[in-house]
């Protein structure tokens, strides 16, 4: 977007500002939806992960369309796009604990461990697909950004990866107490550690 060191260092920091309020609000929106019991619990979750990961997608879709000429509207839906992210913070964040709330320390560890292992892969990717075109070649403000921006374009298709998130969510989540982890412990089994 040609912004120079300074105004990055600014803009960069700015959709950090917008998860911190995005999440205050999904906390609060959604515990008022479950103590009001406006919907359950499962379909609070779903509803959070489904605004959160398609409304992400929408806006990176939209900032890979844009060119410098954009700047101030990218940032914006740049913000945007990680304050819907945030929204899942009430969602498959915290279901852990609606599903098997004796587990959730293993389980979060589990999926934090595979999520970290797969978002590993992303600047890797993001700087192929960058690099691909433009490697030895250098750029002035002044020249076309046609080239970077189709690659660009290809980086931002990819956060559309977020519509499939929110649709198996969907599907497949749940908001009680599972089977498999409501057995009771028995006196004997605490005592035995």
């Amino acid at each position: 977007m040609l912004f120079d060191m300074e105004e990055n260092g600014l803009y960069s920091s700015l959709p950090f500002v917008g998860r911190l309020f995005s999440g205050l609000l999904a906390g609060y929106l959604s515990d008022l939806i479950t103590r009001k019991e406006w919907f359950s619990v499962a379909t609070t979750r779903k509803l959070f992960q489904g605004v959160g990961c398609i409304g992400c997608a929408v806006c990176m879709q939209a900032v890979g369309f844009l060119d410098h000429t954009w700047r101030g509207a990218a940032v914006v839906l740049l913000v945007l796009a990680i304050s819907f992210q945030n929204l899942t913070s009430v969602a498959f964040r915290i279901n852990h604990l609606d599903i098997a709330p004796r587990y959730a320390g293993v389980m979060i560890g589990m999926t934090v461990t595979a999520a970290v292992f797969f978002s590993l892969t992303g600047p890797p990717i993001t700087a192929f697909i960058i690099s691909r075109q433009t490697e030895n070649l250098p750029r002035e403000k002044s020249q076309d950004t046609t080239d970077s921006q189709a690659d660009w374009l290809v980086v931002f298709i990819m956060a559309a990866l977020n519509v499939f998130g929110a649709l198996f969510f969907a599907a497949f989540a749940k908001g009680s107490v599972q089977s498999w982890a409501a057995r009771q412990m028995s006196d004997e089994d605490i005592y035995r550690g």
